[in-house]
C-alpha cells in the first residue's frame, strides 16, 4: 500500500497493491476493547446495529482457510440471522444456505472472475466494429 502524508497531518492512500476482489485469507482478530464494543453493539436493540453486526460477522467467513471451521461459522451465523427477526437478513440467510456449497468452493479454490473483467469491453468493441462486415463480403 502506498501512503502519502501531507504537511497538514492528513493521510491519503494513493495506491494499493492488494487485490480488491479477494478478501484476506485469515480469520480477523479484534482487540479486546473492540471486541467489547462489538458485543455491546451486537446485543443492542437497534435494528440497524443488529443488521450491521450480522454483516460484519458474515464477512469474517471469508477469512477462513479451512472448510470445517468455515462451515461451523456459517451455521452459527445462519442461526443468528434467522433468529434476528430482521426479515431482509432472514431472506439473505436462506439465500446463502441454498448457495452454500458454491460459496464453500471458494475456500477450496480461491479463484474469482475478476481477471476476465478487463477483457469484456474489448470483446464488446470487436463485436461492435464487426457489424455490417457480412454485407460487405456479400456485395463483392
Amino acid at each position: 500500500m502506498i501512503i502519502s502524508r501531507s504537511a497538514a497531518g492528513g493521510t491519503w492512500i494513493l495506491a494499493s497493491t492488494a487485490p480488491f476482489s479477494m478478501p484476506p485469507r485469515r480469520a480477523p482478530t479484534l482487540d479486546p476493547a473492540d471486541r467489547k464494543q462489538f458485543a455491546a453493539l451486537r446485543d443492542s436493540n437497534l435494528k440497524t446495529s443488529r443488521a450491521w453486526a450480522l454483516k460484519e460477522a458474515m464477512m469474517a467467513f471469508f477469512g477462513y482457510t479451512y472448510e470445517r471451521p468455515a462451515r461451523k461459522h456459517f451455521l452459527w451465523w445462519r442461526n443468528w440471522a434467522v433468529r434476528s427477526r430482521l426479515q431482509p437478513m432472514i431472506e439473505k440467510a436462506r439465500m446463502l444456505k441454498r448457495r452454500f456449497e458454491n460459496i464453500v468452493t471458494y475456500l477450496r479454490h480461491p479463484v474469482t472472475n475478476a481477471a476476465s473483467d478487463p477483457s469484456i469491453p474489448k470483446i464488446q468493441w470487436v463485436k461492435y466494429t464487426a457489424r455490417g462486415s457480412r454485407l460487405a463480403s456479400q456485395n463483392s
